[in-house]
């Protein structure tokens, strides 16, 4: 079956509109044919979860079980998940026609998941997703979140923060992700990682308190490539950037703020998010896409230097990657609700590769002085399979008696299968 050429077609849609001149003609069928190409643009696109709290009767914690609108959620032990995570009604993207409420992810001192984190804060929520095999399909997925900052109780500049990654189930690290503060000042930085394991920073804006701003994040796990997709308020996205990600692997997206800290430093930090969503096959956003080129903007590289010297005793909070288990003693989840994975790997700060596309951060060097120390005492019958068995400062067993004690960094080994 041959296709009508534009100028029949035209004429075919003047002759169904007799009343219609020639110029109305032409502007009606352009119009026609973007409405059929929209069309069948939303039938391709599916929605694999749905976050958002269109419904008024949804509650805290209840989203979090019953609905099964997220699947976990990482909190501090020692308060209530209501402490943590609350849902407001009088702020959330009012853009988004759907979405009745917004939700407060929030940050104090007590913000401490397992008792052997103690260097970091940390409350995240990890929405219902596809399993780990279908994320693994030829299928392209979008992760969609609209966040704001907290007048009230605004983030620190002064400490990284990590938020929105996505984290691989193979080794418990991250695939990419954004950050705030410390190196980055007041600005956001959209980071992905190598194949060496350093960050690239790919895109960079300030944060504006008062603004809504939209993402999201197209993930090929075939091609290994991802894309950032930004805008404000009710706008339409743009594409602002892309990279590959030569270990992109399934795993959990995480939502919410982690926060690198000193000890005994007690303030309260908070972040709003709305309209979270999580789609395949073609971005099909409630705000509309622009035309889906990278904008155009200036790229830089820079090299930002770590040193570090043996002068002091004090433990270092930023070149170190801390890994963890949830053995079971910690209160951090009701029965009802699955923490996936056995262990959550954090990469503290102090990168050294920067690609930055946008408004990029002042240049500059850093040193940094810390000391290794070790301290080791004799077996007492060996950890337990996924149990600590070594590091710096480690007191207990070096031993497994189950599984081998596996080296992970300078502060943690830990007995694997």
């Amino acid at each position: 079956m041959r296709v009508l050429g534009k100028d029949l077609m035209i004429f075919l849609f003047a002759l169904t509109f007799p009343s219609i001149d020639s110029k109305s003609a032409t502007m009606g069928f352009r119009s026609f044919a973007l409405l059929a190409l929209a069309a069948v643009s939303s039938v391709q696109a599916t929605l694999v979860s749905d976050g958002r709290l269109y419904k008024s009767s949804f509650s805290s914690p209840s989203v979090f079980n019953s609905n099964n609108i997220y699947q976990t959620y990482i909190h501090g032990n020692k308060k209530q998940f209501s402490d943590y995570v609350t849902l407001s009604s009088s702020n959330y993207n009012t853009a988004d026609p759907k979405e009745e409420q917004g939700m407060s992810i929030i940050l104090d001192e007590s913000s401490i998941w397992l008792d052997s984190q103690q260097s970091f804060r940390r409350t995240e929520i990890i929405p219902a997703q596809p399993a780990l095999a279908d994320q693994s399909s030829s299928s392209v997925w979008y992760y969609h979140v609209s966040f704001k900052a907290d007048e009230q109780y605004p983030w620190s500049t002064q400490k990284e923060h990590q938020f929105f990654f996505h984290e691989r189930e193979s080794d418990y690290t991250q695939n990419f992700g954004f950050r705030y503060g410390d190196q980055a000042g007041k600005n956001i930085q959209f980071y992905t990682e190598d194949n060496s394991g350093q960050r690239v920073v790919k895109y960079t804006w300030e944060w504006s308190p008062s603004t809504w701003y939209n993402i999201a994040l197209e993930v090929n796990f075939s091609t290994k490539n991802v894309a950032l997709y930004l805008s404000t308020g009710g706008n339409k996205l743009k594409k602002v950037a892309t990279g590959n990600v030569p270990r992109l692997a399934a795993g959990w997206f995480h939502m919410g703020q982690l926060r690198f800290v000193d000890n005994g430093n007690a303030f309260t930090e908070k972040i709003w998010l709305s309209s979270v969503q999580i789609t395949k096959g073609t971005i099909d956003s409630w705000l509309g896409v622009d035309d889906g080129s990278v904008a155009t903007t200036t790229a830089t590289a820079r090299t930002t230097t770590t040193t570090t010297t043996t002068t002091t005793t004090t433990r270092p909070t930023t070149t170190t990657t801390t890994t963890t288990r949830n053995t079971g003693s910690q209160t951090c989840a009701p029965a009802t609700v699955t923490v996936p994975g056995d262990i959550y790997t954090v990469t503290a700060p102090a990168q050294t590769v920067y690609v930055t596309a946008g408004n990029p951060p002042p240049e500059q060097t850093t040193t940094r002085t810390t000391t290794t120390t070790t301290t080791t005492r004799a077996p007492t019958g060996g950890a337990s399979l996924y149990g600590q068995c070594g590091g710096q400062g480690w007191t207990g067993p070096t031993t497994c008696s189950q599984g081998t004690c596996k080296f992970s960094n300078q502060w943690y080994s830990q007995c694997l299968p």
